[in-house]
């Protein structure tokens, strides 16, 4: 049974690389950010005063210009800012190492793999997104679900090294955050 169970975990696990990070990136918001932002909104409806601000605010601003600003506005600024300048870095490692490389003739250390799938130059650059997705984080009504949410896009960001992919998911959850706090504000109401 045991060696069952492992050769089956072995064989998701084989087929999960297979899939593109995006869609990982999708299922990380489902089973890691979902349940932090659930917990996050138990302690919202104990918190009366802050219940009430949150209905207020979300029923009192109008729907699309809050689509506009928490699903366009939004993330091209908070990707291009928390998520942009971490990518260069790595970009820029990344030259340094293959400018090295090339006139050395010898690998770079940035290169090297030093776990299955990270090299040194990402085990560098995580640090980086942990300060500022924290920094970031900290500043929201809901810390843990943003600091979580920026964990996804900041790993996305590091796979697919595209900026826009990172734009799109976070638009889309944001969307789906705003049009469900409009319709669960008005079944509380």
């Amino acid at each position: 049974m045991k060696e069952y169970l492992l050769k089956e975990l072995n064989q998701i696990w084989t087929d999960l690389k297979k899939v593109h990070p995006v869609l990982k990136s999708i299922l990380l918001f489902i089973l890691l950010v979902t349940p932090i932002s659930a917990i996050s909104l138990i302690w919202q409806i104990k918190d009366a005063e802050l219940l009430e601000a949150s209905k207020d605010m979300t029923l009192k601003s109008p729907f699309w210009p809050a689509v506009y600003h928490g699903s366009v506005k939004a993330p091209i600024i908070e990707e291009l800012t928390f998520r942009g300048p971490a990518y260069v870095l790595l970009l820029t490692l990344l030259l340094i190492s293959y400018l090295y490389s090339k006139k050395t003739g010898k690998p770079s250390t940035l290169q090297m793999t030093v776990w299955p799938g990270w090299t040194v130059a990402e085990l560098i650059v995580w640090p980086m997104l942990l300060l500022l997705n924290y920094f970031w984080a900290i500043d929201h009504p809901y810390p843990a679900t943003v600091f979580a949410a920026g964990l996804v896009l900041g790993w996305l960001m590091l796979k697919t090294k595209n900026i826009l992919y990172c734009i799109v998911l976070h638009a889309g959850v944001n969307f789906v955050v705003i049009a469900a706090s409009r319709v669960g504000t008005k079944l509380l109401s």
